[in-house]
């Protein structure tokens, strides 16, 4: 699994699912740990779904209450259960 944590930098994030896609090996699941982005980044990643294999891209969203990028992060990573690797990237 590939966990990607964000925070409104839609156009940040799609340029890194830009380069997920271009990638010869394509990771089991492209998780998004967002901690309490607005509407632009949820819509910004609903245009990649088609893109990706059902349940490959998966979109974990918190509310913005302050910086809680840790705890987004521990969201995410259990959604990465059952595969043998996770890599992180800011």
């Amino acid at each position: 699994a590939l966990i990607i944590s964000t925070y409104n930098r839609s156009q940040a994030l799609q340029r890194v699912l830009e380069s997920v896609v271009g990638q010869s090996v394509q990771p089991q699941r492209v998780i998004i740990a967002d901690d309490g982005s607005d509407n632009d980044t949820r819509t910004m990643i609903d245009s990649f779904k088609s893109t990706f294999q059902p349940s490959q891209l998966i979109h974990v969203w918190q509310p913005d209450i302050g910086f809680r990028v840790a705890r987004i992060r521990n969201k995410a990573l259990h959604k990465a259960n059952g595969l043998d690797y996770v890599i992180q990237i800011d």
